[in-house]
């Protein structure tokens, strides 16, 4: 070992173009990003909305059958529970995600 003679590789160093390409592409991928985040919100939002209204107008509607009435607000309680279900699930595994330090 000692004695040993080392060899370099030799590096090569990408052009400019490279360096603005990527540059590019990462700022489509944090736009795509964004706006998947802006329509998903959005859609929750909105879906929410919705089914709160239409068990709040069929709950208060005492025309409708009973099991419909019961039928929606076990729907929506469903929802709901699995909707909290999940992000807990998901902050739970962020909290203790081995490898959320490892840069890609």
């Amino acid at each position: 070992m000692i004695g040993e003679e080392r060899k370099e590789t030799p590096v090569e160093v990408p052009p400019d173009e490279s360096h603005d390409a990527f540059r590019a592409e990462a700022y489509n991928r944090m736009e795509r990003g964004a706006g998947w985040i802006f329509l998903s919100v959005g859609s929750i939002v909105l879906i929410a909305g919705g089914l709160y209204e239409l068990a709040v107008s069929l709950l208060r509607d005492a025309a409708d059958p009973w099991w419909v009435r019961f039928g929606v607000a076990a729907l929506v309680v469903g929802l709901a529970v699995l909707f909290v279900s999940v992000v807990r699930e998901r902050i739970f595994v962020f909290k203790r995600d081995p490898y959320k330090e490892v840069e890609r």
